[in-house]
């Protein structure tokens, strides 16, 4: 039995390019949705949603996750946040409502967990 900390696991290159690849979706979701009109809102919102579920998908089928706890926070927040983009796509709403977003809020905690 050890006393002495173990160094955390580093990331896979394949899990890192998913979390870049994360990472800028959820950037770019962001940047095409805040302050959108609402006739440009659901056309933007499809886009983003593909964005969105090309990165999860990329996150899901990686094997090797150096915090298994965060991936799954991870993933259950990605499929919130592309529920309520799905949501926007289809009945709009006010162009600051991703700003409100608790899948987005959450992803971003998520996220915060590798960089730490």
């Amino acid at each position: 039995m050890s006393f002495f900390p173990h160094p955390r696991r580093a990331a896979e290159p394949a899990y890192t390019n998913a979390l870049a690849e994360t990472r800028a979706a959820l950037s770019s979701t962001c940047s095409r949705l805040v302050n959108c009109t609402s006739g440009r809102l659901p056309g933007r919102a499809i886009g983003s949603l593909c964005d969105l579920q090309r990165a999860t998908d990329h996150l899901a089928v990686v094997t090797s996750t150096p915090n298994e706890r965060a991936h799954h926070q991870l993933l259950a927040a990605l499929q919130e946040l592309q529920e309520e983009v799905a949501e926007l796509a289809r009945h709009g709403g006010p162009p600051d409502a991703i700003l409100h977003s608790r899948g987005l809020a959450r992803a971003e905690r998520a996220l915060s967990r590798f960089a730490a």
